[in-house]
């Protein structure tokens, strides 16, 4: 797994990018959901991009908790051709939080191997931080970006296919001033009672 605070720029001529705006459904009533499913990849050449796209009020004042993705994919496209090597398929998630950070998780890190059906689940505290300041009047819609490619520089065009995919991220509401306040003088109280008992 790759963690990093910038995205990385290609060059136009080196990757074929296909960006299609996606509205995300909300998972439960604190979380959003961005959904992977019948996705035949060979049909985007090197590069599949995608912006997903969600009320502001869904964010507003919260918190990325967790985040998580179920994975299913096949090394075999019905259209477009198939992945030699399912270690080489990653995918890179990016949230709109203050530093901007991307998640890229490979078919290497998840144990991937071969070609043939694979499935993961697996969940991460790496992108736990507050929203961006989107400013005053705040816009209608943010978004999430996301990227699937192929690591395997000799071959770099996209194949297989993913289905029954998601991300999903827990939010949380940031705790106000007087709420935190209140928090931290309940636990600076239980620290002394405890330091008189001992």
């Amino acid at each position: 797994m790759v963690f990093k605070n910038l995205r990385t720029l290609f060059p136009a001529s080196m990757v074929i990018i296909l960006a299609i705006a996606a509205n995300a459904r909300p998972a439960s009533a604190e979380a959003v959901r961005f959904d992977i499913t019948d996705l035949q990849l060979g049909f985007f050449g090197q590069q599949f991009s995608v912006d997903y796209a969600t009320d502001f009020a869904e964010i507003e004042n919260k918190v990325i908790t967790k985040t998580r993705m179920h994975l299913e994919f096949n090394t075999s496209g019905p259209i477009g051709g198939d992945l030699g090597d399912a270690a080489n398929i990653a995918i890179d998630f990016q949230p709109p939080t203050i530093n901007l950070p991307i998640l890229q998780v490979s078919g290497a890190d998840l144990g991937w191997q071969g070609q043939g059906q694979f499935t993961a689940d697996f969940e991460t505290d790496l992108l736990n931080e507050p929203f961006l300041d989107f400013g005053n009047p705040p816009p209608d819609l943010v978004l999430w970006f996301a990227r699937i490619f192929s690591l395997d520089d000799a071959n770099p065009a996209l194949g297989g296919q993913f289905s029954n995919s998601f991300i999903e991220v827990e939010l949380a509401p940031i705790p106000e001033p007087a709420t935190f306040a209140m928090l931290s003088a309940g636990l600076l109280a239980i620290s002394r009672r405890r330091r008189r008992i001992v």
